[in-house]
């Protein structure tokens, strides 16, 4: 069983700030964002942490910190406009020339952006680390013995990890796709050093169709595992250096 920590080189500085800044800090109101390697594309990334709360108006509270790390990131990539509009099924619309992802848990809020340019797809996720009981309750869902294989064995950090990779994959592709996929619409086939590379099993849109590949970059935290996708239907060398 494979329980090691999945820590992609290009993610590194964002996860040391995240653990560093972020975590032992739960009562800051702040965002902290951090420009993102130079051969990712400059992607911006910006986190907030939040603290649970028990209360009618907590998805209000995580919604407002996801959209507060969108206008933090935007301002980070010196975008003119900072606004995050929404449409009418809810989903974020970015400033003209811009695309972007949001994700959150109970404890913490992250959104990423680029340049249209930049990448043609993009998508963000952040999980709290699954117990054993929640990870055997939703582990069939989320894939097939085969693909908990290429991680080296089943476990709740590994079920953890694959849930938020497809989660990415879908929040990257949703704005194509426009529909719900299932999780069984991208297969892990390869892991290379906190990368996982995924094949889609199913037709997404006209643009992103069966057997294209999507790399999803990981990196765990003590509480938290972040995936970032980029789709290409080019393989990206760099992610596997």
């Amino acid at each position: 069983m494979n329980d090691m920590p999945f820590n992609n080189k290009y993610l590194f500085n964002f996860v040391d700030e995240f653990h560093s800044l972020v975590i032992p800090s739960l009562r800051s109101s702040g965002c902290y964002g951090i420009k993102c390697h130079e051969e990712l594309n400059n992607v911006y990334m910006a986190v907030k942490a939040l603290t649970p709360r028990d209360d009618l108006d907590f998805r209000v509270y995580m919604h407002e910190g996801g959209r507060n790390c969108a206008h933090h990131a935007l301002l980070l990539g010196r975008s003119l406009c900072t606004y995050v509009g929404k449409d009418n099924r809810g989903a974020p619309v970015w400033p003209i020339g811009w695309r972007g992802s949001i994700s959150h848990t109970a404890t913490a809020a992250v959104a990423v952006v680029c340049r249209v340019d930049a990448c043609s797809a993009i998508g963000i996720d952040i999980e709290q680390w699954m117990d054993c009981e929640m990870a055997r309750d939703v582990m069939s869902e989320i894939c097939d013995p085969s693909e908990m294989l290429i991680l080296g064995g089943a476990s709740a950090s590994n079920t953890t990890r694959l849930f938020s990779a497809k989660e990415a994959i879908y929040k990257a592709l949703f704005p194509y796709a426009g529909r719900f996929m299932e999780f069984s619409a991208a297969r892990l086939t390869g892991a290379f050093g906190g990368c996982l590379e995924f094949q889609l099993a199913d037709e997404w849109s006209e643009e992103w169709r069966k057997g294209d590949a999507v790399s999803v970059l990981i990196a765990d935290t003590p509480s938290h595992v972040l995936s970032l996708a980029l789709p290409s239907r080019h393989r990206v060398n760099i992610l596997y250096s």
